[in-house]
């Protein structure tokens, strides 16, 4: 039977000559690793305990020529046996600092991303809920207003904190795949905060107090999530970090949460006054000095 040899390659020829043009860098790297390998070994061998031989299973032994070690030959075996190793701090490659620094920025852009499309979503739907509750102010600040699609066939719970001014609890809440989760919980009253799978949400009152807070003595977020912590923990549930005891940090989100809402404030007052014509005059004139005035 004729046997044919075929030639396998294991690369591409972009990847073939990515090695050629960079082999001093990979053999460089080959060969810092082969030395962290061989302190590894003289670390393990340095670490291991020395092997103790019984000299009674040997009856040939003669006692006798053993010379006799004194203290002196003692140290000096005990000086041998220590070797100073030289522990030398591996220099991050610039190929790997420009990775991370590559996908570092593409979380960024993709975070950026998801909050501009969420942002898009929600804008309507806040126009239209503030001025059903009165900029959250009336009687119906707290009732649900979802709506879902007659043709949505999927729907999934997922439990989400919900932080107010008036109390902290965890709540299972019904997500569908027609409405955007942040979406779904404004209709409930809640912003949230993470543009995807939010965990976190915190309600308009407490916002709209939070910005009071703000225009008018300057607030920072880190106190003030503390205090609000202080304040909520003893008269509502605690809640607690994902397979934890500890209390959660809300200040991420919170800070999320935040920027989200004066950005719907921003694009709520622009709307007005561009329906009403206002000129930059009348714009600043206008009376509403805990709102921020968009950029003219």
């Amino acid at each position: 039977m004729r046997t044919t040899r075929f030639t396998v390659r294991t690369a591409d020829r972009s990847q073939i000559l990515r090695r050629q043009v960079h082999a001093a860098r990979i053999a460089e790297t080959l060969a810092r690793i082969r030395r962290q390998e061989q302190l590894d070994r003289q670390r393990e061998q340095l670490a291991r305990p020395p092997a103790f031989q019984n000299v009674l299973d040997e009856p040939d032994t003669n006692f006798e020529d053993q010379p006799d070690e004194g203290e002196h030959n003692q140290e000096d075996e005990t000086e041998e046996n220590c070797v100073w190793v030289d522990l030398l701090e591996d220099q991050p490659d610039e190929i790997d600092i420009a990775i991370a620094a590559d996908r570092e920025r593409h979380r960024q852009q993709a975070r950026e991303f998801n909050w501009a499309v969420l942002l898009h979503h929600l804008h309507a739907t806040y126009m239209k809920l503030k001025a059903i509750t009165k900029d959250w102010t009336g009687s119906n600040s707290y009732n649900s207003f979802t709506s879902c699609s007659a043709t949505c066939s999927r729907e999934f719970h997922r439990t989400v904190d919900l932080v107010d001014i008036q109390g902290q609890r965890q709540k299972t809440i019904r997500f569908c795949e027609c409405t955007l989760d942040g979406v779904r919980l404004l209709q409930l009253g809640y912003i949230a905060g993470s543009p995807v799978r939010p965990q976190t949400a915190f309600s308009l009152p407490l916002l709209i107090f939070h910005n009071n807070l703000w225009n008018n003595c300057h607030v920072g977020t880190l106190p003030f999530t503390v205090a609000l912590n202080s304040w909520l923990e003893p008269r509502s549930q605690r809640l607690r970090a994902r397979q934890g005891k500890h209390a959660r940090q809300l200040r991420k989100p919170f800070t999320a949460a935040v920027d989200l809402f004066r950005q719907l404030e921003e694009k709520t007052a622009e709307v007005v006054f561009s329906s009403l014509q206002l000129t930059k005059q009348e714009i600043l004139a206008s009376p509403s000095p805990n709102q921020r005035k968009p950029q003219l």
